[in-house]
């Protein structure tokens, strides 16, 4: 994510698979993270959170690089 470009938008179409995610434990800390600063000081992102927080148990590679486009907006 050190390399990672800025996103102008926290929501758009990812080109990723619907392959599981390998490790669920980083998807999920990262989805926390993100309902944490929804809920305290970015409510703007919850229309694109609604989507992660819903691929919790069985996270996709879209869903992964949707986090990743949330994390560049902020």
């Amino acid at each position: 994510m050190n390399e990672a470009n800025q996103a102008a938008m926290p929501y758009g179409r990812s080109s990723g698979t619907e392959d599981s995610v390998g490790c669920h434990v980083h998807y999920r800390e990262a989805v926390d993270c993100l309902m944490y600063l929804m809920t305290a000081t970015c409510p703007h992102i919850a229309f694109s959170m609604s989507p992660a927080a819903q691929a919790m148990d069985q996270p996709t590679e879209t869903k992964r690089i949707d986090v990743e486009r949330i994390l560049k907006y902020l």
